[in-house]
């Protein structure tokens, strides 16, 4: 698959990732504490409000919208464009069914009918799954084009679903400000999907440079803007200082401002790195 993609995706990308990590987050949460906690259900309408806008995003890009409803409709099983249009379908419906029964308005009837169907920890279980498959689709999808930056190394799912979860946590930091509790054990997660995603960030770039390589087209990624960006801008700006950051306990705001703008920084520069 040969794509030519700009900003529009990679704010899908990072938009969509992102949606996937914030309803990661907030179900893991209402597990850890046994029960629906206002910061999840501020999380499970941001995640879903997300989606939204990196599916309007996506259309916007594609300059047609029959052209999305065509992915829709025509439908193959080893297309990972394809699989990921019906995962992004299912997800955003799970998270509408989720939306809906933590609702206190307008919603919450058609909310009361989903929770006779089934308990809200199946819609949740299910959200999980259906955000961790979209994270990391944001990265598969780069890795099935012809692009060698992308797709000649199997890591870039796991980059990016490491990545969104970091920045659904981070995201949800930022808007809280009562929770003590989910202050403490988010900073705590975070800096475990930071560590995680600088592992494999260490064994991306091994694989370009090594295992898999080394490949001519990759020193886009290492020289230049595109370079600057992906090393002061995704890995210092987005993991490494922020890892130390946490560390060193510092509070406040800026670490997932960094950790946000981090992310954003090294989608950027993967995805017009891998297109020169």
């Amino acid at each position: 698959m040969n794509v030519h993609w700009g900003l529009l995706v990679v704010l899908y990308l990072f938009l969509a990732g992102m949606a996937g990590g914030i309803y990661f987050t907030a179900s893991f949460y209402d597990f850890f504490t046994g029960q629906r906690t206002n910061i999840s259900k501020k999380g499970y309408t941001i995640s879903f409000v997300l989606l939204l806008v990196a599916v309007f995003l996506l259309i916007l890009d594609l300059e047609r919208p029959s052209r999305f409803v065509h992915m829709m409709l025509a439908y193959k099983f080893f297309s990972p464009m394809s699989v990921g249009s019906w995962g992004l379908l299912f997800f955003g419906l799970n998270s509408f069914i989720t939306v809906c029964i933590n609702s206190e308005g307008a919603l919450k009837p058609l909310g009361d009918f989903f929770l006779r169907i089934a308990p809200f920890r199946i819609y949740g279980l299910v959200g999980v799954a259906l955000s961790v498959f979209l994270s990391t689709y944001t990265g598969v999808l780069l890795s099935e084009t012809t692009r060698t930056l992308w797709s000649a190394t199997p890591f870039l799912g796991a980059l990016f679903l490491a990545s969104g979860i970091s920045c659904g946590v981070c995201l949800l930091l930022l808007i809280e400000k009562e929770d003590e509790v989910f202050l403490k054990q988010g900073k705590r997660f975070d800096n475990i999907c930071l560590v995680v995603e600088l592992s494999v960030i260490f064994f991306y770039i091994l694989a370009l440079t090594i295992g898999y390589g080394p490949y001519a087209e990759t020193s886009k990624l290492f020289t230049g803007l595109y370079g600057l960006l992906f090393i002061g801008g995704g890995i210092l700006i987005g993991t490494v200082i922020p890892i130390l950051m946490n560390i060193a306990g510092m509070k406040g705001k800026v670490v997932p401002v960094l950790v946000l703008v981090g992310a954003f920084l090294l989608r950027y520069a993967i995805v017009y790195a891998g297109q020169q």
